[in-house]
């Protein structure tokens, strides 16, 4: 069984354009089903590297995710800004095409 965290976020999908809740699949901190929100303050494992969970230093990381368009079902990057162990702001992408969405 896979662990992972999640986030549910409301944005336009880059390809098709429409308005969507996206599910994020997430690898960063305690790895628990946790749901984090913009805002949130991130759960580090203790004395563990940063790929395994561990905080990075200062708390800040950019962190990749993945999600999926339930409009026009494409598979669809996300990354995710950590500042200081707060969640700031998450961008969706097709990493074949990357894009400047609003954050």
């Amino acid at each position: 069984m896979s662990r992972y965290n999640y986030m549910n976020i409301t944005k336009k999908c880059p390809l098709c354009n429409k308005l969507g809740i996206f599910e994020i699949f997430t690898y960063f901190g305690r790895l628990n089903c946790i749901n984090f929100e913009i805002g949130d303050k991130v759960i580090w494992e203790k004395f563990n590297s940063v790929s395994k969970g561990g905080r990075p230093d200062n708390g800040d990381l950019l962190s990749l995710g993945w999600t999926e368009c339930k409009n026009c079902e494409c598979e669809l990057d996300a990354r995710i800004d950590i500042k200081n162990d707060i969640v700031c702001s998450v961008d969706i992408f097709n990493s074949n095409h990357s894009t400047d969405d609003e954050k």
